[in-house]
């Protein structure tokens, strides 16, 4: 979410928006999952429009960055299994 500009055209990010991350963020803990907020990750420089598509010059990478965000999570909470070697099946 392109917070900067919505607060920059007066929209309030503070209230409202932090209501309703609390209500899904109990929603998915209530149903055993993690929720990350990452809706202020990115500044207004890293969004090419108001759909929120992320820029890809320049050199930024909005896609790697929220890799690099999620990551540490999805591997901490992924079930792990045995590497089968190559050629091999289960």
């Amino acid at each position: 979410m392109n917070v900067e500009h919505f607060e920059e055209v007066g929209f309030d990010t503070r209230t409202g928006t932090r209501h309703s991350i609390e209500m899904l963020r109990d929603l998915v803990e209530s149903r055993g999952g993690t929720f990350l907020d990452l809706h202020r990750l990115f500044p207004d420089k890293a969004f090419k429009d108001l759909g929120g598509h992320f820029l890809q010059e320049e050199g930024f990478d909005g896609a790697m960055l929220l890799a690099k965000e999620l990551a540490p999570d999805l591997l901490r909470n992924f079930p792990r299994r045995a590497r089968v070697p190559a050629g091999q099946t289960e």
